[in-house]
């Protein structure tokens, strides 16, 4: 059979033109926001011993649903900004040419369906350089739920997207998301059920997994 040369040339422009898409990162790490405990309690309202701890991590930890009556109604934002640092993580490689996701997931005080006022959550993340020690900002955003959206919508969650900065792409061995949510009374209490995470583009095509155990 007879291949002319016009249809190899557009065989091989056709190869060509998908090999960038084909071979392009696309492979992440997440890490959910979670806590120990709400108010020293678990989803089940037994005592846990120690801090609530909200930290960046692998598994939702023993604190799903706070601020819903099953949780006792401990509110779980407090004071505002709340910081959650990575906790059980291995060094990362962040890939700058991809942007970092931000998912906050909130509810209202049960059984609202939405607090009172406009609902602002604001986010700040930072990594630490594994060689150097360096902190690095890699981004920050806030969005406001204007009260007359807030006040029968206020279960739903912020999606963030945050530009890698110039020269802020290597390893990393921690982070640290510092969260806001606040001005809706009876509105903004984190969810942290795994719809609160942090989406890291890292180098490759396959998702990062926990480290092993031990």
């Amino acid at each position: 059979m007879h291949i002319g040369l016009r249809t190899i040339l557009a065989t091989a422009g056709i190869g060509l033109a998908l090999a960038p898409a084909a071979f392009a990162d696309t492979a992440t790490e997440t890490l959910v926001l979670s806590r120990d405990a709400c108010g020293g309690k678990d989803d089940a309202g037994n005592a846990v011993a120690g801090a609530d701890n909200p930290h960046l991590g692998w598994n939702i930890s023993g604190a799903t649903n706070c601020g819903n009556l099953a949780a006792g109604l401990d509110t779980v934002v407090g004071a505002s900004p709340e910081d959650y640092p990575s906790e059980g993580v291995d060094t990362f490689t962040l890939d700058g040419t991809r942007q970092i996701a931000v998912d906050v997931s909130v509810e209202a005080f049960y059984p609202l369906k939405g607090g009172i006022g406009n609902e602002d959550i604001s986010i700040d993340l930072t990594g630490k350089k594994t060689t150097s020690n360096k902190v690095v900002e890699l981004g920050s955003a806030t969005q406001e739920k204007a009260a007359q959206d807030e006040l029968l919508g206020g279960n739903y969650t912020a999606h963030f997207t945050l530009n890698v900065p110039a020269g802020a792409a290597g390893d990393y061995k921690s982070l640290n998301l510092s969260l806001a949510v606040g001005g809706a009374q009876f509105g903004g209490f984190v969810m942290t059920d795994g719809n609160s995470f942090v989406q890291l583009p890292i180098p490759g095509d396959v998702d990062a997994s926990p480290p092993d155990a031990g």
